[in-house]
């Protein structure tokens, strides 16, 4: 749900604009008029937000700002394509790409702007062969995008980019990791770690390539998760945000060699985790109380102290949080009605 060298990822939405100080955690929602099971929330590249839906019957479809920061929202407009998941990706160039898990045979698919910020998109094109249950795209440290995903038989694969920009694929590779759901990451290096909630008690693991290319997958020692999120720090430093097999919120600080796990202090159903404008770390959880939502915010982007966590005026069951160049965003989906609403 994040960007890490990367941007990076039902019913009624609510995002919340993140303050360095919540303050306008009060005021009441405006409605963007969509409804979806699930919303990915976006920057384009001139910096305007936009909100990419599935729709109750899997089309796709999209609103987004008419200026950068106006919070005002150009009318609906669908991709002409259904789905039953999708993820948004930034090229190099600043062309969106939208893939997408198929309402058919869960194929994976994909859809491009034909310039950047532009109304326009390519043709909906197939990635054959490849079938997916989860996705998460990103991009290399070389500008080239790539799509991970959960393949139907619960292994974790990858389809790059061709070239930086070129908007081809290569055919996919299995990595030989198992999981029941992934998290990618990035290092600041530039090195990719891959969180995995196992297959068996849901046990929490993580792997890196070796010098040889190949994946190595190692126990986190006395780990469990139920949900899972990436976040670097300020200084590129990779964290890994969880939820252990009960509720409790945890961290792992990936660069210290013994990946101790150190308790937030409160409890959550699904987290998501997003830099603000001063490069502190907030953490959005879905309660475990009638799905409200709740947050904690590092004391300092240099310290690695959170804060109370604080009660939302929302409720949720799903979360998008997104960055932008003067706050963040959080989009989410909640329990009732389906409706997108913007704080």
């Amino acid at each position: 749900m994040t960007r890490l060298f990367l941007r990076a990822l039902a019913l009624v939405c609510l995002p919340l604009i993140l303050s360095p100080a919540w303050a306008d955690l009060d005021s009441k929602p405006n409605s963007l008029d969509l409804y979806s099971h699930q919303v990915e929330g976006f920057t384009t590249a001139n910096g305007s937000l936009i909100a990419f839906v599935v729709e109750a019957d899997g089309e796709i479809t999209y609103r987004k700002e008419t200026t950068p920061g106006s919070r005002e929202w150009a009318k609906r407009k669908s991709l002409d394509v259904y789905g039953r998941w999708l993820m948004p990706i930034e090229h190099a160039d600043g062309r969106i790409t939208v893939f997408i898990i198929g309402t058919v045979g869960n194929v994976l698919s994909y859809i491009t702007q034909t310039a950047p910020d532009s109304e326009e998109w390519t043709r909906e094109k197939e990635l054959k062969g490849s079938y997916g249950q989860q996705i998460q795209p990103v991009t290399y440290a070389d500008g080239r995008v790539a799509l991970f995903f959960l393949d139907m038989g619960k292994e974790i694969g990858v389809i790059e980019e061709t070239a930086i920009n070129s908007g081809n694929f290569n055919k996919q590779k299995l990595l030989g990791l198992n999981a029941n759901r992934f998290e990618v990451g990035f290092h600041a290096d530039g090195s990719i770690d891959i969180a995995m909630i196992g297959l068996i008690a849901k046990v929490l693991t993580h792997a890196k390539m070796d010098a040889n290319g190949e994946w190595k997958e190692s126990d986190i020692k006395g780990a469990y998760a139920n949900d899972i999120s990436f976040q670097n720090s300020l200084d590129g430093s990779l964290h890994l945000f969880f939820i252990d097999a009960g509720t409790e919120v945890a961290r792992i600080d990936m660069t210290q060699p013994e990946l101790k796990i150190h308790e937030m202090g409160f409890n959550g159903n699904d987290i998501e985790t997003v830099r603000g404008a001063d490069g502190a770390i907030e953490i959005i959880i879905v309660g475990t109380m009638a799905n409200i939502l709740g947050y904690s915010r590092q004391v300092s982007p240099d310290v690695l102290e959170w804060g109370k966590e604080k009660e939302m005026k929302g409720y949720a069951k799903w979360l998008s949080a997104v960055e932008t160049t003067g706050d963040s965003v959080l989009f989410t989906a909640a329990p009732l009605f389906s409706e997108v609403f913007i704080y």
